[in-house]
C-alpha cells in the first residue's frame, strides 16, 4: 500500500499567507497563487523525501566498501552514481 501524505494545515496556510503579505490580487488570483504554492511545496517535499531515501540506502549498508578503501576510479564511479542532484 502506498504511503499517503497529509499536510499540516496550519503550517501550510500560515506559510502561504506569509508569502502574500503586501501582494494585491483578486480572489480568483489568490486561488491560482495558492495552487502554485501547493505545487511548489509538494515538489520540494517529495524531492527532499526522495533524497533522504537515497541517502539512507547508500549509507546504511554495512557490507559496503568504505571510501578510504576504494581505488580512485571506484570512488569517482561511486560519486557519479550518487550525484543525482
Amino acid at each position: 500500500m502506498a504511503k499517503r501524505t497529509f499536510l499540516d494545515l496550519d503550517k501550510f496556510a500560515l506559510g502561504f499567507a506569509s508569502t502574500t503579505i503586501g501582494a494585491e490580487f483578486t480572489d480568483q488570483d489568490m486561488v491560482k497563487t495558492a495552487k502554485k504554492y501547493l505545487a511548489a511545496y509538494l515538489t520540494a517535499y517529495y524531492l527532499a523525501e526522495n533524497f533522504n531515501e537515497i541517502e539512507r540506502s547508500n549509507f546504511e549498508g554495512s557490507d559496503e566498501e568504505k571510501f578510504e578503501d576504494m581505488s580512485f576510479e571506484k570512488l569517482m564511479n561511486k560519486v557519479n552514481n550518487l550525484n543525482k542532484y
